[in-house]
């Protein structure tokens, strides 16, 4: 039972198909026909341009591609540039303390460096 009323809907949807196919291809005939162009060259020139859009996209991409490389690197660059400062920052503590403690002057509290 289920079967036979999948059937006519079936139907239905092909026959609606065909007719929204037909009123594309008369619409692109319209088109066509005012720009004084064969169907075929309008296809042809959607064609071009969708291939032309599509290089313009990839080289866009490679565009953002190169510049997120570059940003990232810069990024590295920076953390890796204030990392040799911490660590020569904390050398230089490490070391005035070893002199410090080699005088014997002691080490003031935390809150007054």
């Amino acid at each position: 039972m289920k079967n036979q009323k999948q059937k006519p809907k079936a139907k239905s949807m092909a026959a609606l198909h065909v007719r929204v196919a037909v009123d594309l291809v008369e619409e692109l005939d319209a088109l066509a026909a005012a720009a004084g162009k064969t169907r075929a060259d309008l296809m042809r020139d959607a064609l071009a341009g969708h291939c032309q859009a599509s290089k313009m996209l990839e080289q866009a991409e490679q565009r953002h591609a190169a510049i997120v490389q570059i940003l990232e690197e810069h990024e590295r660059r920076r953390m890796s540039e204030k990392l040799l400062r911490d660590e020569d920052s904390n050398s230089i503590y490490q070391a005035i303390e070893a002199l410090a403690d080699i005088l014997g002057i002691e080490k003031q509290q935390e809150s007054k460096r």
